[in-house]
């Protein structure tokens, strides 16, 4: 399983590039994703979840998390039908579900768009990605294995 997306570079305050973004689809909608080394999970904007059919996942227990401000942050989970990543593709692919509105904000003011969400470490290790900023990609090349095991009831296509 093995997909080449072309990264989008996000223009911070002073127009400097300040973070990597890929396009992906989630439930047939188009979505942009930071890609976030330092995130833990992948994550899609509390407000933003119902535009792509995502509600709260009863299953899961609501949670809290720890963001780089002190306070900690209210989460939940959730599982969307199909996630792609170029042809990169699962289902039943698992998001938290959090507030991105004060990064979003910022984004605002440095005269970038919203983003949806953040495809963080857990899918970037087992998806076994490399960004190449050289030539301005990323590469997923995972193992269906893999990420069954990690995501679990996660569907591979």
């Amino acid at each position: 399983m093995k997909a080449v997306l072309p990264l989008r570079f996000l223009s911070g305050m002073e127009g400097q590039q300040s973070h990597i973004a890929v396009e992906a689809v989630i439930n047939g909608k188009s979505a942009l994703m930071i890609i976030d080394t330092g995130a833990s999970n992948c994550v899609l904007d509390a407000d933003r979840a119902s535009q792509f059919g995502l509600d709260h996942e009863p299953s899961f227990r609501s949670d809290s998390a720890i963001g780089i401000g002190a306070e900690s942050l209210s989460v939940s989970l959730s599982r969307c039908e199909h996630f792609e990543l170029g042809e990169f593709r699962m289902e039943k692919f698992p998001f938290v579900l959090l507030d991105l509105g004060t990064i979003n904000e910022t984004f605002g003011k440095a005269g970038c768009g919203p983003v949806d969400g953040i495809i963080g470490t857990d899918l970037l290790l087992a998806a076994n990605a490399v960004i190449d900023y050289k030539s301005a990609t990323i590469l997923f090349r995972g193992s269906k294995r893999s990420l069954q095991r990690l995501f679990k009831n996660v569907t591979i296509s």
